[in-house]
């Protein structure tokens, strides 16, 4: 199989990644043939990510995740872009195979500088408590993480 297309719709892609800034902020591509295009986006959170995997298709998503904390009666927020690779279910083994070559190479030159990465076969298996995970496991434990759509942890 021919290594994933991710040239020609990159710089449409980028501007996307670029402007995951508040909580809650996602983005999905899949592949029309070889190319990764971008298939949508929007600002409701990780259950409306969750609902755009498609049980056939291979897709890479993203999701901003914002870090509070407050400390003597100063708030801060940072944002952390969570990269998804989903390879639905329905999608042959021998189609699941080819693509996971390429998965490492589409995270780095489509999600550069992301906090965390999954890994899903499910829609399902996107859940904040994997985030959690990812988030809090490399750096500083914040007072909570907004998922957007009105979902947040305490932590």
């Amino acid at each position: 199989m021919a290594a994933v297309d991710t040239a020609t719709n990159l710089a449409e892609i980028h501007d996307a990644w670029h402007g995951l800034k508040d909580a809650g902020d996602w983005l999905i591509c899949g592949l029309d043939g070889n190319t990764l295009v971008l298939e949508g986006q929007g600002k409701g959170g990780i259950d409306e990510l969750r609902s755009k995997f498609d049980d056939s298709k291979v897709q890479w998503g993203a999701l901003t995740v914002i870090a509070v904390d407050e400390l003597s009666g100063v708030e801060t927020r940072s944002r952390n872009r969570v990269s998804v690779s989903f390879f639905g279910a329905s999608v042959g083994a021998m189609r699941k195979s080819q693509l996971a070559q390429h998965k490492g190479a589409v995270k780095d030159q489509v999600f550069p500088g992301n906090s965390a990465t999954l890994d899903l076969h499910e829609p399902a298996d996107l859940t904040t408590q994997d985030i959690v995970e990812k988030l809090t496991k490399k750096s500083h434990k914040p007072n909570s993480l907004d998922f957007g759509g009105g979902v947040s942890v305490q932590l």
